[in-house]
């Protein structure tokens, strides 16, 4: 089956609602994850832990994604032992090209989210307040 995965290029806090436009695409991929229950984005008012939490489940993502449809030799096809053992090295070498473009895609989605996410910058912008008067 088709698999859209997409991911926002572009965001602009003016026009469009985080929460919107980013948790239907961290929902879809979450089909992907070994874990059964992936933590959701939330909303406005979740928590900074939760939400912290929800970051360090996508920067360390595991998939259980096997790539097989990248393969592109078919084993039956191999008409001696050596050949079939060729076919799965060449295959396998495919598979983990899938599998660094897939951590590639799905890591650049979680910094896009991160830089863009008004809970992490408010939070941010507290502690260098909190920082601040510490100092004053």
């Amino acid at each position: 089956d088709d698999f859209d995965d997409s991911i926002p290029s572009s965001f602009d806090p003016e026009d469009e609602d985080f929460i919107q436009v980013f948790a239907p695409v961290f929902e879809r991929n979450s089909r992907w994850s070994e874990l059964p229950s992936a933590p959701l984005l939330g909303d406005a008012s979740t928590a900074f832990d939760e939400v912290a939490a929800f970051y360090n489940f996508w920067f360390d993502f595991k998939t259980w994604r096997d790539f097989a449809d990248a393969d592109e030799y078919t084993l039956d096809d191999a008409g001696f032992r050596e050949e079939r053992r060729w076919m799965e090295r060449q295959n396998e070498k495919l598979r983990i090209k899938k599998r660094k473009e897939e951590k590639a895609r799905l890591t650049k989605l979680v910094e896009v989210a991160y830089m863009h996410d008004p809970r992490v910058k408010q939070h941010k912008q507290a502690l260098k307040d909190e920082k601040a008067k510490a100092k004053a």
